[in-house]
């Protein structure tokens, strides 16, 4: 991962990722409002690789979004092959859930895939597009590793990657 550095806020008020929205509604007769974000829904890929016994996440200072007209099938197997390096096959691509990310501000949808990879199926390295800005360290980590990786709180993680790995050992290991 590059060393990131000089990050500063200031206010967005154009961006082609998230629009800000004021909701306002009756509760039981009483008016409210709430204030939420309008975002693209995202993928999440939990991968195995066989041939090393590893799970392959990537590791990248941007979210995965769903932004093209294509199903969250096929964006799974893009993103797989460019951030990973693994040509998957889309009938092996397998559709695990969908829940609501960033509830209480965005409500968007995340579709979580699992797939299985080998070595034999590697046709790069990974790292993203260079010429989208993307910057993506692929990071294996043992399977007998993971729930420590986890469970390790000084690791920066979505809870999506945790949810993944606890439903592969309730559903996939042997």
């Amino acid at each position: 991962m590059d060393n990131i550095t000089d990050v500063f806020v200031e206010e967005c008020t154009k961006s082609r990722y998230l629009k800000p929205l004021r909701l306002k509604y009756k509760q039981n007769g009483s008016g409210k409002i709430w204030d939420a974000m309008k975002v693209h829904d995202s993928i999440a890929v939990l991968l195995f690789n066989k041939s090393k016994e590893t799970f392959v996440f990537v590791k990248q200072f941007r979210p995965g979004i769903i932004d093209k007209d294509i199903s969250p099938a096929e964006t799974a197997k893009m993103e797989i092959h460019e951030e990973c390096g693994f040509d998957v096959p889309l009938e092996s691509i397998e559709h695990v859930t969908s829940y609501r990310a960033g509830v209480g501000t965005t409500g968007s949808k995340q579709y979580l895939f699992y797939a299985e990879v080998t070595e034999e199926m590697r046709t790069g390295q990974g790292g993203g597009i260079v010429e989208e800005g993307e910057m993506i360290d692929v990071i294996e980590i043992p399977r007998s590793e993971v729930m420590t990786f986890v469970m390790d709180e000084s690791i920066n993680k979505p809870v999506g990657i945790m949810f993944a790995v606890l439903w592969y050992f309730q559903n996939k290991a042997n």
